[in-house]
């Protein structure tokens, strides 16, 4: 998902939050009177959650990395098929 539809449908519809009241990236903690949204001390708010935002998405996809685990390869993944025209003989 990203940045621009989680902040332009998914918040809205998903979660009932308002852009133009509620600060998105922190689901609805720090709200503003209508019209305020541009104020400093919001963009600055604002800022600040959409980075903890992206921190936490980056360190949750490496926890999902490092908790794949490798499957055992069996005989037959290292099968090398000899052509039908070799008929049995090897390739120089």
């Amino acid at each position: 998902m990203t940045v621009r539809h989680f902040y332009g449908k998914h918040a809205s519809q998903k979660h009932n939050l308002d852009c133009r009241k509620q600060c998105l990236f922190c689901f609805g903690r720090k709200q503003w009177p209508h019209g305020q949204k541009n104020r400093p001390e919001n963009v600055n708010h604002v800022m600040a959650c959409l980075q903890r935002f992206v921190e936490d998405a980056k360190e949750e996809s490496e926890i999902e990395e490092e908790e794949t685990v490798e499957e055992e390869v069996c005989g037959c993944r290292d099968f090398q098929p000899v052509p039908r025209d070799m008929q049995g003989r090897r390739k120089d």
